[in-house]
């Protein structure tokens, strides 16, 4: 009985040391998702901790810098968020919410024509896909940046265009939204 009881000590032991550290190395990066209710810095560091890890499949990257980049809005740090959608976009460029956003923060940092040349790219790129939910994405979102520029004629061109393919969709709620920020323009 003794000689049982030693012969599994070792094996209980090293499960005992082993069981923490698998259940570290499964929770890292945890809260490197966009919408983590963690704190901006704790995104940060997790996300971080999966960029360093060789491990990390390069299909997850664009989601890795989508959370870190919401993270660093979360502290203000626009230049670090702009950055990581910049390497969405180079990983992902058929992504128009990563440029629709970095759009939006270069807007938001007061540099008008870095918005507009950014979501212009982003519709050229988008544009010759099939895609039709992200091409309207993109059009509503140079819309929107040229709307708040004040920039009425070019706004209306790309709500249009954004209504033009939400029509040829079929999405009538849709095209009835876009509509609306026609007429508000």
């Amino acid at each position: 009985m003794y000689r049982e009881l030693l012969t599994r000590l070792p094996f209980v032991a090293l499960l005992v040391v082993t069981l923490p550290a698998a259940a570290q190395i499964e929770s890292k990066g945890a809260n490197c998702v966009e919408g983590s209710e963690a704190t901006p810095e704790r995104v940060i560091e997790d996300c971080d901790a999966l960029l360093i890890d060789k491990g990390t499949a390069e299909a997850k990257l664009p989601s890795i810098f989508l959370a870190r980049a919401e993270a660093f809005v979360r502290q203000g740090r626009l230049g670090f968020a702009i950055e990581d959608l910049g390497n969405v976009v180079e990983r992902r460029p058929d992504n128009a919410r990563a440029f629709f956003r970095r759009a939006e923060l270069q807007r938001a940092r007061g540099d008008a024509d870095a918005a507009i040349a950014i979501g212009r790219e982003g519709v050229a790129l988008i544009d010759s896909t099939d895609m039709t939910t992200d091409r309207t994405t993109a059009h509503v979102g140079l819309g929107s940046t040229f709307a708040i520029l004040g920039r009425r004629d070019e706004a209306h061109a790309s709500f249009e265009r954004a209504a033009g393919l939400l029509a040829d969709k079929g999405a009538l709620g849709a095209v009835v939204y876009v509509q609306r920020l026609i007429a508000e323009l």
